[in-house]
């Protein structure tokens, strides 16, 4: 059973990646949000996700800011959206230990592997009602 948890009007939250990708998807949770720090990823650092996800690794949590009834992805958006084009079969498989994962879409990957996928629980912290100053320390100090 999954449980949300509170703490300091925060939402702690397990996701899997199947439901996430589905909110994102949906236009439930924005990913281009301003406050998200931009650098792109190349092909073998999103691979390395997939990779993670597959070898049951954790993976850092997600965070969120509630607003206005939306959320906005204010860390993990290049996480976020590496799923996204994943499971969109954007791109393929690269420098994966399992060669026989080398330059497989999503779609290409047997069963277990696209279950181990979609089923992956994904840590989310949904902040709300912070002011701007609180939120710009809780991303500065996000890095330590």
């Amino acid at each position: 059973m999954i449980v949300d948890f509170y703490l300091n009007g925060d939402i702690y939250k397990d996701l899997i990646v199947q439901e996430y990708v589905k909110y994102i998807n949906d236009g439930c949770i924005k990913l281009d949000c301003t406050t998200s720090k931009k650098r792109k990823w190349n092909l073998s650092k999103k691979s390395e996700l997939i990779d993670s996800i597959l070898k049951g690794y954790p993976t850092n949590p997600f965070y969120l800011l509630k607003k206005d009834g939306r959320y906005e992805c204010i860390d993990g958006n290049m996480r976020s959206l590496t799923l996204v084009e994943f499971i969109n079969d954007e791109f393929a498989l690269t420098g994966m230990d399992d060669e026989e994962l080398n330059g497989k879409y999503f779609s290409e990957l047997d069963e277990d592997s696209l279950s181990m996928i979609c089923s992956a629980l994904l840590k989310v912290i949904i902040l709300q009602n912070r002011n701007e100053k609180e939120l710009g320390e809780i991303i500065e100090r996000l890095d330590l």
